[in-house]
């Protein structure tokens, strides 16, 4: 399965029946796509396949870097039930550390919550929703939602990977060299020790 930076939810409908959070959760995709010159967004209606639902959502935001949430206005009235994806795919991205992005098209949401609003996902209440707008303000609204929140995250990752790649192979070729000027064994030691040493220090920096 292909691997995304940015995962987009959404509410299809709200309590009238009515498609509400698809055509913006589509449009902000594809701005984002053309912005960036980079097709790196996960939205479901465009990326999923005949594989089991669940299975191909939740590990598309397993191996995404940035969740974004559209708050459209009846977005958060069915998180009270276990079984809402809407709640299930908040849930799934907070646990897997993205960073959780909540937009607000055209101030639609008007922080409605249902009674009995799961503790799990109270922290929403509290978190800044960022304003797209969808008329002759969209593409600045995008612009900035590039600039000042995607980016940051995108970029600090990149630097991180690079860093990684380099030390790898710094790793590498003074195991070569160790290996050359004393015995093999002794370069195979100092890669897996370096590696070992690496790895853990990578792992509790996540």
């Amino acid at each position: 399965m292909a691997k995304y930076n940015i995962f987009i939810s959404y509410r299809r409908s709200g309590y009238d029946g009515k498609e509400s959070g698809t055509y913006i959760a589509r449009t902000i995709k594809q701005q984002l796509e053309i912005s960036r010159n980079k097709k790196d967004v996960f939205f479901d209606y465009s990326e999923m396949t005949n594989d089991n639902f669940e299975k191909v959502i939740l590990k598309a935001i397993k191996s995404s870097k940035i969740f974004i949430s559209i708050l459209t206005r009846d977005a958060m009235l069915r998180c009270n039930t276990p079984t809402d994806w809407v709640r299930r795919e908040i849930i799934q991205a907070k646990n897997c550390g993205l960073k959780l992005i909540f937009i607000n098209p055209d101030d639609q949401f008007n922080n409605e919550y249902p009674e009995e609003f799961p503790e799990e996902l109270a922290f929403i209440k509290s978190v800044p929703k960022i304003t797209i707008h969808t008329d002759n303000r969209f593409n600045k609204d995008i612009d900035n939602l590039i600039n000042n929140e995607l980016n940051l995250v995108l970029n600090k990752l990149s630097v991180k990977k690079e860093t990684s790649e380099k030390i790898g192979c710094s790793i590498m070729i003074l195991s070569i060299i160790v290996g050359v000027l004393t015995d093999w064994g002794w370069g195979l030691t100092l890669l897996v020790v370096l590696s070992a040493i690496c790895g853990l220090c990578g792992f509790l920096s996540i």
